[in-house]
C-alpha cells in the first residue's frame, strides 16, 4: 500500500476523530460522513494495484489476472449503509433542535 494513499486514510480517520468529539450537532455529522468515506477509502486500498489486471468475466484465452471485486461491493453496500445512518443521525438531531426550541430555545 503506498504512503500517500496511508496518509489520506490517516488525515480522514484524525479529522472524523476530531469533529466526532465536538459539542456540535453539525460537527458530528460531519465527522460521521468523513468516518465512513475513511472506511470507504480504506476498504478501496485493499483491493490493490488495478494496473494490467481485467475484470472478472471468464473467457476463453484470457489468463491475465482479476480485480478482486470483493473489496468494490463491499465498499457499495458501506455506501448505502453509511447513507441509511446519515439520514437516521440527521433526524435525530433535527427533532432535538425541534424540542429544544419548543423549551423557550434554552439549549
Amino acid at each position: 500500500m503506498p504512503i500517500d494513499i496511508l496518509i489520506v486514510i490517516f488525515a480522514f480517520f484524525s479529522f472524523a476523530a476530531y469533529l466526532l468529539l465536538d459539542k456540535s450537532l453539525l460537527n458530528i455529522i460531519c465527522g460521521f460522513v468523513l468516518l465512513s468515506s475513511g472506511a470507504n477509502v480504506f476498504l478501496l486500498s485493499t483491493s490493490g494495484d488495478p494496473y494490467q489486471k481485467v475484470a472478472p468475466l471468464l473467457s476463453k484465452g484470457i489468463e491475465s489476472p482479476f480485480v478482486d471485486p470483493l473489496p468494490q461491493a463491499m465498499i457499495l453496500t458501506a455506501i448505502v449503509i453509511g447513507l441509511g445512518l446519515l439520514a437516521l443521525i440527521a433526524t435525530i438531531v433535527y427533532l432535538i433542535a425541534a424540542s429544544s426550541k419548543g423549551e423557550g430555545g434554552k439549549q
